[in-house]
């Protein structure tokens, strides 16, 4: 397969004449070095002549480097020929800034070829070529290809370059050419613009041009200043017989019959030859880099004297010098590559790969800025050191403003213009002026959105400025809205963390939205017991996680709180939903879910309502991420209350909520206090104190600005710990500073931790309780029926005695005998006189067959009780079964789901109660029932069925007697 090499104009390094068809031709070495010794004998009669005209032109628009290859036809292994042999030649077309919305380059090419001079293909190999034993001493001494083909002629190589500050115009002629470019639509499109601008003062379509020609009968004038110049050297371009230059050459490989060297396998030979072609793509980019640096380099070079210039262009100047050595280092190395031996280069990588290149090339056009940067803070044009913006340019923001000028280090600094977004917190339209660090310095103009301007002339006038953009910033930072409806209460916090200068609550910010990942919001909610601070910590987080510790502001719903001593200051459920929003750009959310203290004061039964309550509030959420319980620093034993409360809330914590667990110590100042009350907590509910604990002294809890701490205040004489009429703000200002590092961590940990748990499960454990303590109810009602019924049945057989002894003791003879009757045909019958007949009367056996028919009875009843029994036993045995799995179900799906224990605890509370005298005679009837639920829940299934089966014993030994003396 044949290579064309095209013939740059204005030079011929490689020296091609007639002479030279059949030479050896390397590509890997550089301009006469690249023709090598005679592979064919080039005889007159082995020589072809034809003088076909061929006239090929293009216009192409350089959007990049691809494009200017293209336009030079150059691809390939023929890439690193052309790159060695034409670096002059290509200085001419590389621009730093190619084409952009300010600037378009067009390269007219064209090719006119007159003469063709051809090496027949079965021409006689030298002999020379033959007497080579290696591969490698081949390719140093001929080559791995040889001319087989010259094409001569003219070129003409003309540069056109388009230059406009009106960004439309350019856009319109982009638009008029409509992707077909021809020199002839470029011409009219640009006079009619040029035609359009006339008589104005300065002209803002610019049109410059250069040319470079050869083989062509002279031109008067190649000093081109315009486009109407250039049309004059394309039109007056023709070709001269006399001058003829070459064009393009065409090299092909030499064939095996010229040598046995080369009789290698096809796939090795690909292999070998996709390998040049990769080195040639490569030292061709490497070369435009190089090029387009240098050139960059040789522009900026003068501002280095230049005392207001020199600090943007020193570090700028010094990297590009850096970075051209370091490209040619790595052209170096290619170089080397190819001029290894063949086995090497079939066996050993390319130095570099396609992706390296792609990433060097990309930080080369951002260091000249011929290319755009992304940064933190949003979009750069211009140029960069280590990415960092540098000098000048334009930077877009996220947040939808721009700033035209100096940058240093990244940050404006310098001159420039600060265009702001429409509707900016600050009112400001543009800032123009002077900058340092990021920073409004003087002098500069601002002019706000109303029309006002103001002027900053001295370092006195920006301190006063900037203090009023703080404070109005400050107090813009964080909004407030109230969401809450007649079910939930939810408050919104909408956080606008560019306005926030707190360097700590900066870290917090960025630490979270990189350990949130793929979350997007982050659900915590506290639980514990009536007064240990709950919710006064919820609203020092607040502060802390909306940036306004330095500033502390009410930030909770103290209008819900209730008063009392002993009274949850959480009348409901409460969502504080904080949403953090930066560059006008919603980012994540942290919802607090703050509940209702549990052990209040005013009844007991309110617990169950506070937790149908969470329920309520947390079954709308996607999941709970962080569930901390709070207590206070005073526990130092395991206590009823305390132990009933962590029993009340981990109960209807599902088993996989345990790893979301954590702890929180209120009204503890050490870390011994807070590790006395973990290890009692510990005792209380098994591995929570391996879970992550803070502990402290709330400051809040005693800040004059805490609104609530003025409620309890006005009712109470306590004054928790600080002293009337001394303002003590400074010291609780820095006690709440030291904590916030504390409770950022402690949010962080948590955040990183990723565990979570949908809340679901809390409902499906509350319904499962409730459905225990239900079926517990009916449990107890089928045990009390059965203790009723074994004392009666264990009742009956005295009774049967005692019938059975009052038969024993008189028969029926006797008892007729004695009322002075006779049993005459089996009826009672008696005389008045002696000799007057039988008179027949029964009445006298009715309390006789009373007393039989009663005992009749007694064994008639213990039948029916002894059948109740065994039914009411059945259904007891039936309810103990599904209660046992009920029961097993909720202490395996709970993290604390221990009924025994719970019932228990639950008992003992109102007992305690009951001894303090509080409503008694309602508390009587609770713990009856309690009592009931505790007999059931311990319950044995054959105890019952064993007692029955006893005296069912006795009373079938009685009726048999009794039965007996019955049928005498």
């Amino acid at each position: 397969m044949s290579l064309v090499l095209p013939i740059p104009a204005g030079i011929n390094n490689l020296l091609i004449t007639e002479n030279d068809l059949g030479r050896g031709f390397s590509l890997d070495e550089n301009g006469g070095n690249a023709k090598k010794s005679e592979v064919f004998i080039c005889k007159n009669g082995q020589i072809k002549s034809t003088f076909a005209k061929i006239d090929s032109n293009n216009l192409t628009l350089i959007r990049d480097n691809e494009s200017l290859k293209s336009a030079l036809d150059v691809g390939g292994e023929l890439s690193l020929s052309y790159g060695l042999i034409s670096g002059k030649v290509m200085g001419n077309y590389i621009d730093t800034n190619i084409s952009s919305n300010e600037r378009m380059t067009f390269l007219y090419t064209r090719r006119i070829v007159d003469k063709i001079v051809e090496l027949d293909y079965y021409a006689k190999p030298s002999q020379d070529i033959s007497k080579v034993t290696s591969i490698d001493s081949l390719r140093t001494e001929y080559g791995l290809f040889y001319i087989s083909k010259i094409e001569y002629g003219a070129i003409l190589d003309l540069k056109i370059t388009l230059e406009s500050s009106n960004k439309d115009t350019m856009n319109q002629i982009k638009g008029e050419l409509n992707g077909s470019i021809s020199i002839g639509a470029l011409s009219l499109s640009v006079k009619a613009h040029l035609d359009k601008e006339e008589g104005e003062s300065s002209s803002e379509l610019k049109v410059t041009s250069s040319v470079l020609v050869g083989g062509c009968k002279p031109i008067k004038k190649t000093d081109v200043q315009n486009l109407e110049d250039a049309m004059n050297v394309i039109n007056t371009f023709e070709v001269d017989p006399d001058r003829l230059v070459p064009v393009r050459m065409e090299i092909l490989p030499i064939p095996a019959r010229a040598t046995p060297l080369l009789s290698l396998d096809p796939i090795t030979l690909n292999h070998y030859k996709n390998k040049l072609s990769s080195v040639g793509s490569f030292y061709w980019e490497f070369q435009q880099m190089i090029l387009q640096l240098g050139a960059y380099n040789q522009l900026i070079l003068p501002l280095l004297g230049d005392e207001d210039l020199s600090i943007y262009i020193r570090s700028l100047y010094s990297k590009v010098a850096e970075q051209i050595t370091s490209l040619k280092k790595t052209q170096d190395s290619l170089i080397n590559f190819i001029q290894n031996s063949l086995k090497n280069i079939l066996d050993l990588e390319i130095p570099c790969t396609e992706a390296t290149i792609s990433e060097i090339k990309e930080n080369a056009q951002q260091m000249i800025g011929s290319t755009f940067t992304e940064t933190d803070k949003g979009i750069w044009i211009g140029p960069t050191v280590n990415k960092n913006p540098t000098y000048k340019g334009i930077y877009k923001y996220k947040d939808g403003s721009k700033y035209k000028g100096l940058c240093l280090d990244g940050k404006r600094h310098g001159k420039g213009l600060l265009i702001y977004r429409n509707g900016n917190i600050d009112q400001i339209k543009t800032i123009d002026g002077n900058w340092e660090e990021d920073e409004v310095s003087f002098p500069s103009i601002v002019t706000y959105q109303e029309g006002k301007v103001e002027e900053i002339l001295d370092p006195k006038s920006i301190v006063i400025w900037r203090e009023r953009l703080k404070k109005k910033r400050v107090s813009n930072s964080v909004e407030f809205r109230n969401n809450s409806t007649s079910e939930e209460f939810i408050f919104k916090y909408i956080v606008k963390v560019d306005l926030i200068d707190d360097e700590s609550f900066k870290n917090f910010f960025k630490q979270a939205l990189l350990s949130l990942d793929d979350r997007k919001r982050y659900f915590f909610m506290l639980m514990g017991m009536t007064g240990t601070g709950k919710t006064t910590m919820i609203e020092f987080f607040l502060n802390i996680l909306t940036g306004q510790v330095n500033d502390p502001q009410p930030l909770r719903a103290a209008e819900l709180e209730g008063k009392g001593i002993g009274q949850s200051k959480t009348k409901g459920v409460c969502r504080y939903e904080i949403e953090y929003y930066s560059s006008n750009t919603w980012m994540f959310g942290i919802t607090l879910v703050d509940t209702p203290g549990f052990a209040d004061s005013r009844d007991m039964d309110n617990d169950r309502q506070h937790i149908k309550s969470i329920l309520s509030t947390v079954g709308k959420l996607e999941r709970l991420d962080s569930v901390s319980y709070v207590e206070t620093g005073a526990l130092t034993r395991k206590t009823l209350e305390p132990l009933g409360v962590l029993h009340n809330v981990f109960s209807i914590l599902p088993s996989d909520a345990f790893g979301c667990v954590s702890t929180i110590i209120t009204f503890c100042g050490s870390a011994n206090q807070a590790s006395g009350v973990r290890e009692v907590l510990n005792q209380m509910l098994y591995g929570i104190e391996d879970k992550h604990a803070i502990f402290m002294d709330n400051p809040w809890s005693q800040h004059l600005k805490n609104k609530f701490k003025e409620i309890y205040e006005a009712n109470e004489e306590d004054t928790s710990g600080s002293l009337p009429g001394v303002d003590n703000t400074k010291e609780l200002q820095k006690r709440m500073e030291a904590k916030t590092t504390i409770v950022q961590d402690f949010f962080i940990d948590r955040i990183r931790s990723k565990t979570s748990f949908k809340p679901e499960g809390m409902k499906v454990l509350n319904d499962l309780k409730e459905e225990i303590l239900e079926k517990l109810k009916g449990l107890a009602l089928t045990v009390c029926r059965l203790d009723t019924v074994t004392r009666l049945l264990s009742g009956i057989p005295d009774n049967i005695e005692s019938y059975i002894n009052k038969l024993k003791s008189i028969s029926m003879d006797n008892w007729l005998k004695d009322r002075e009757f006779a049993l005459i045909d089996n009826k009672p019958k008696c005389k008045i006189m002696g000799t007057q007949p039988w008179i027949e009367n029964d009445r006298v056996l009715e309390v006789y067959n009373s007393i039989k028919n009663r005992a009749l009875d007694a064994i008639k009843e213990t039948e029916e009780y002894d059948n109740e029994g065994q039914k009411l036993n059945k259904k007891y045995s039936e309810q103990l079964s599904e209660f046992g799995k009920l029961k097993t179900k909720f202490k395996d799906l709970s993290v604390l789901g221990d009924m025994h224990i719970i019932l228990h605890l639950k008992r003992d509370t109102y007992l305690l109660r009951q001894a303090r005298g509080t409503n008694r005679a309602s508390i009587k009837n609770i713990l009856y029932e309690l009592d009931l639920f505790i007999t059931a829940l311990e319950g044995d299934e054959s105890k019952f069925e064993k007692q029955l089966g006893l005296e069912k014993t006795r009373l079938n030994k009685k009726s048999n007697e009794l039965l007996a003396l019955l049928n005498c």
